[in-house]
C-alpha cells in the first residue's frame, strides 16, 4: 500500500526528496564543485633527482589532479542531480480551510488578504452596476475578448505541433528512425514553435495581452517538448546500455518504466502537470478537492481583477502622459527630471503588479492545475523575498523554468558541450535573457533590448556584491533592483512604443 503523508498525499515510489534549498543553482554548484575539487591537490609528490625536475613534475600532477577532479565534479554533479526527484509537498503561502489554525503561521494574513480582496471586488462590481450598468467594466470585457479566436487559434496551431514529441518517440520505439533522425526532428520542431508562434501573433495583429499569452504559452510547450524528447533519449539509451551501478530495487519500485510510457495518454497528462521537467513518474495525491479547486478558480479572477483596476487607474495613466505633445514639447532636462518623477510615481504600483501576478501564477493558477490533475509536488517557488543575491531570487522566484534551466542548459552544456562553469552560467543568462526580450518584443512590435541588458548585467552584480550573499545588506540590494527596475523599464518601453505610433 502507498505510504500517506500530509494534505491528503501519498508516495508510489518511495524517491529521496531534493535538498532543502531546492536543487543548485549554477552558482551553488560551481562553489560546491571547487570546494570539492581542492582536497586533491594537497596530495604528497614523489621526491626528484633535481629541482627542475620536481618542479616540472608537481606542475604536471598538479594540473592533471585538477583537471581530473574537475572532470570528477562535473560527472558527481551531472549524477545527483539525476537522483533529484519530486516529492509531495506543498507551496509555502498555499493555505486552504482544511487544517486547523495553529498549524498555519501565516493563516491571519491569508484570511486578512481574502477578505480585503472580496470587500475590494464587491465594492467595485457595485460602483460599475450603477455607473455602467454592468458590474464589470466595459474595458475589462474588452481586454478579455478581444480578438479571443484569433487568440485561441494561435495557441492551438503551436499546441497541435507540440503533439510531435510523442509521435517522434512512438517511431523510436518502433524503430522506425534511427536517433540521429529524432535529434533533427527535434532541433527542427523547436525552432518551428518558436518561430511559428510571433509570426501568427503578428499575422492575427493580437495585443498586447494576448500576444504576451500566446508566446508565454509557446515558452511552456517548447520547455515541455524538448524536455519529453531529450528524457526519452536517456531512457532509451539507459534501456539499450543499462548501467551496471544502477539499484535494481529503485528500478522495480517504478509503475512506469521506458518504454511503458510513451502513450498518448501520459503525454497529454504530462503537459497538463505543472512541470517541465519529464519524468516517468510523479508523487500524486489521493483524491481531487473540488471545493480547493472552486478556491483556487474565485481566488484568481478576484486577484486578476484586482490587478486589473492597479494597472487601468495607477500603471497606464502614468505611461500615458509621455504620449502627450506636451511631454514631447519639453526640454531634454525637464524631459529627464519629469522622467525620474515618473519612475517614483510608478514604484508602488509596480510592487502591487509584481506581488499580484506571483500570487496569480505561482499559487492560483499552479496550484488548480496541480490539485486537478493530482499533482503532488507543489514547491513552485522558495523564499525569493528573503534572496541575498540576484542569483538567489532567480533560483527561488520560479523554480519549474529553474529546474529547467539547470538540468537542460546549465548540466547539459557541461555534459554534451564540455563547457566550463562559467560558460555554461553565461549561456543559461544569455539564452533566458533572449527569451525574455522575444516576449516584449513580439507584444510591443518594438525591439529595444533593454530587458535583455538588464538581465545580462545581473552576472555583474552577482561578482561585485558577492560579499553581501547570505547579508541584510544583500536583501536590501535585491530589493532595490526589484523596486527600481520595473518603472525604469516600463518607462524605457513606453516612450518606445509611443514613439512608433
Amino acid at each position: 500500500m502507498p505510504a500517506r503523508v500530509a494534505n491528503g498525499t501519498e508516495h508510489r515510489s518511495a524517491s529521496p526528496s531534493r535538498k532543502a534549498n531546492g536543487v543548485h543553482s549554477p552558482a551553488t554548484t560551481a562553489t560546491t564543485a571547487t570546494t570539492a575539487a581542492s582536497p586533491s591537490r594537497s596530495r604528497s609528490r614523489s621526491p626528484a633527482r633535481s629541482k627542475t625536475a620536481s618542479t616540472v613534475t608537481a606542475t604536471t600532477a598538479t594540473s592533471v589532479t585538477t583537471v581530473a577532479a574537475a572532470a570528477s565534479s562535473d560527472a558527481t554533479l551531472v549524477k545527483s542531480h539525476k537522483k533529484e526527484k519530486y516529492v509531495a509537498r506543498k507551496s509555502r503561502l498555499d493555505s486552504t480551510l482544511d487544517p486547523p489554525i495553529g498549524d498555519d503561521q501565516f493563516r491571519g494574513f491569508h484570511n486578512l488578504f481574502g477578505l480585503g480582496l472580496a470587500f475590494f471586488v464587491v465594492t467595485k462590481a457595485a460602483d460599475n452596476l450603477m455607473k455602467e450598468g454592468s458590474p464589470i467594466e466595459h474595458d475589462v470585457l474588452d481586454t478579455i475578448s478581444r480578438n479571443l479566436k484569433e487568440m485561441f487559434g494561435a495557441v492551438l496551431s503551436v499546441a497541435g505541433l507540440a503533439m510531435l514529441p510523442v509521435v517522434f518517440q512512438k517511431m523510436i520505439v518502433a524503430r522506425l528512425i534511427p536517433q540521429v533522425l529524432q535529434i533533427i526532428l527535434h532541433t527542427a520542431l523547436i525552432l518551428s514553435m518558436l518561430i511559428v508562434a510571433p509570426l501568427l501573433c503578428i499575422r492575427f495583429e493580437l495585443g498586447f495581452t494576448q500576444s504576451v499569452y500566446v508566446i508565454v504559452e509557446t515558452c511552456v510547450l517548447v520547455m515541455k517538448a524538448h524536455s519529453y524528447l531529450a528524457s526519452n533519449r536517456q531512457f532509451h539509451a539507459e534501456a539499450a546500455h543499462p548501467d551496471s551501478s544502477t539499484n535494481a530495487a529503485d528500478v522495480s519500485r517504478k509503475s512506469v518504466v521506458y518504454p511503458q510510457n510513451v502513450t498518448l495518454k501520459n503525454y497529454l497528462m504530462y503537459l497538463l502537470y505543472p512541470t517541465l521537467v519529464y519524468e516517468l513518474e510523479y508523487p500524486r495525491t489521493s483524491r481531487v478537492r473540488h471545493g480547493y479547486v472552486l478556491l483556487k478558480f474565485v481566488q484568481f479572477w478576484c486577484s486578476f481583477f484586482f490587478l486589473y483596476f492597479v494597472v487601468s487607474h495607477y500603471y497606464m495613466p502614468v505611461l500615458e502622459e509621455h504620449a502627450t505633445d506636451a511631454y514631447k514639447n519639453l526640454t531634454p532636462l525637464a524631459q529627464f527630471v519629469y522622467n525620474l518623477h515618473t519612475v517614483s510615481r510608478l514604484i508602488m504600483p509596480m510592487l502591487f503588479c509584481h506581488g499580484l501576478f506571483f500570487y496569480i501564477i505561482f499559487e492560483c493558477v499552479l496550484n488548480f492545475f496541480a490539485e486537478v490533475t493530482r499533482f503532488a509536488d507543489r514547491e513552485f517557488y522558495e523564499d525569493w523575498w528573503n534572496a541575498t543575491s540576484f542569483e538567489e531570487y532567480a533560483r527561488k522566484w520560479n523554480k519549474p523554468v529553474h529546474d529547467f534551466l539547470l538540468r537542460y542548459l546549465y548540466l547539459g552544456s557541461i555534459r554534451s558541450l564540455r563547457m566550463s562553469r562559467r560558460s555554461a552560467t553565461f549561456a543559461t543568462f544569455l539564452i533566458s535573457s533572449i527569451i525574455h526580450e522575444m516576449v516584449l518584443a513580439v507584444s510591443l512590435r518594438v525591439f529595444s533590448p533593454y530587458l535583455f541588458i538588464l538581465q545580462m548585467s545581473q552576472l555583474l552584480w552577482i561578482y561585485l556584491f558577492r560579499q553581501w550573499k547570505g547579508l541584510v545588506y544583500g536583501n536590501l540590494f535585491v530589493w532595490f533592483g526589484l523596486i527600481i527596475g520595473p518603472p525604469m523599464l516600463s518607462l524605457a518601453y513606453a516612450r518606445e512604443y509611443y514613439n512608433t505610433q
